[in-house]
């Protein structure tokens, strides 16, 4: 940062000598890239102003992009091989790796030692880690978990503050609430085609057993814990514990079930994303007496020794081709800060990747359950951030909505994918347990 004043200043001199206005000087320009979603972002014009009144020497300059999702990645790429005018890009962990891996991304050296890094959760620093090496700088996180209704569980006797330890815990609750409630879907999971069932359905069982997906470089084809997550899912189906076949591979699923079914009182447990405490608030109880009425329980492991989540989230990271790696790097810092992430996160349900931010009374007031779930990040993992993934886990949503249908049973689902797996990436990075 001295550095780039000093360059400003002997620049500045040499514009009076020679009898310029200083005005005329044109400071450095970092450019903010990120995903457009049809709305200003009034949380980075903010920064703008804010980072100016500090640093004139800097601009931070907003450059959305406006694209589908599908047609997001291949243009943040495009302009990530052409365009050197970008200094940081607001960049899904989804994708970190594989941009890393085509070159797109400068490691960011010296960020253990960045005295604010103690703040962030262990947990989330990772998502921006690859190869052993930091490339981004944690701008959000998200955690899963099990939403159930408080007044449910009080009334078959586990109590408004219910915390299930095992999975048998979660099925002799959703057994009791279905003799106790016939009318009530006890237990709601996603089980078709789509990302939220590999992550919000399968990945949430399957990391709690002692096996994931990708470990030491290879992919998983074939483990026990695999087998035991498919297994759970087809009990729970099989027992109609859990949601019909149509309703759980439908693609409206998540309007149905929390527009038209939770706050009606008709779902007793459902296993989704912390974002989803926004819906509260379009109660007609109002979101004040949601949190009152409906809890946000830890995902306990297979066997009760602990808990288990899966987060997803985005960080900033700083294109190789930006000329001017010190100034993205200052601008990264202060959009990280504890100010500037406070300011990100006084509303909405995303989680503060910060643990100073998170204890506020700012970031605590309006909702209690993302307070709740900011401790989930103590015990969280990422979906592996591979090239490979995106082709995976559409296979093994299919083999996930095959055995909530019945068509395939867990064993001939595991067999499948692992064919499929291997085929894929390759006999040589695979393993069978």
């Amino acid at each position: 940062m001295k550095k780039i004043i000093k360059n400003v200043a002997l620049t500045a001199v040499s514009a009076l000598i020679l009898g310029q206005s200083f005005a005329a000087f044109s400071v450095t320009d970092v450019k903010v890239a990120y995903r457009f979603y049809g709305t200003d972002d009034p949380w980075l014009a903010k920064m703008v102003e804010d980072y100016k009144a500090i640093n004139p020497e800097i601009n931070i300059v907003p450059s959305p992009i406006t694209a589908s999702e599908s047609d997001y990645y291949a243009k943040l790429a495009l302009l990530l091989k052409t365009d050197d005018s970008i200094g940081v890009v607001i960049e899904d962990t989804f994708t970190l790796q594989a941009n890393v891996a085509a070159g797109f991304y400068s490691e960011i050296p010296g960020v253990e030692e960045w005295s604010e890094w103690s703040q962030f959760y262990d947990g989330v620093k990772d998502a921006g880690k690859v190869e052993g090496k930091f490339y981004g700088i944690p701008y959000s996180s998200d955690v899963r978990g099990i939403y159930y209704n408080r007044d449910m569980m009080e009334s078959i006797g586990l109590g408004r503050d219910w915390q299930p330890q095992s999975w048998d815990d979660i099925k002799t609750a959703a057994v009791k609430i279905k003799a106790q409630y016939p009318d009530v879907l006890p237990f709601w999971f996603y089980g078709g085609k789509g990302e939220s069932s590999t992550m919000q359905t399968f990945q949430m069982l399957m990391y709690g057993t002692n096996d994931q997906m990708y470990e030491d470089g290879k992919w998983v084809a074939e483990s026990p814990g695999m087998l035991a997550a498919f297994k759970f899912i087809q009990e729970m189906t099989q027992e109609e514990l859990s949601a019909k076949p149509s309703l759980a591979t439908s693609q409206q699923a998540d309007k149905t079930i929390w527009e038209g079914m939770f706050p009606k009182n008709k779902v007793a447990m459902m296993l989704d994303g912390i974002w989803s405490s926004t819906n509260f608030r379009f109660y007609e109880e109002g979101m004040d007496k949601a949190f009152e009425t409906y809890g946000f329980a830890k995902m306990p492991k297979q066997n009760g020794d602990g808990f288990t989540t899966m987060s997803g989230g985005m960080v900033f990271a700083i294109p190789s081709i930006y000329p001017n790696k010190d100034a993205a790097l200052e601008v990264t810092k202060f959009l990280a800060g504890k100010q500037a992430m406070l300011d990100l996160y006084r509303e909405g349900a995303q989680i503060a990747p910060r643990k100073d931010v998170a204890d506020t009374e700012d970031y605590k007031r309006l909702n209690p359950i993302r307070v709740q779930a900011s401790d989930f990040l103590n015990f969280t993992h990422f979906r592996p951030a591979t090239e490979q993934y995106p082709a995976i886990s559409n296979e093994l949503q299919r083999m996930i909505e095959a055995v909530v249908v019945g068509d395939k049973t867990p064993e001939e689902a595991m067999k499948e994918y692992g064919a499929k797996v291997e085929k894929i990436v390759g006999s040589e990075n695979v393993i069978r347990k």
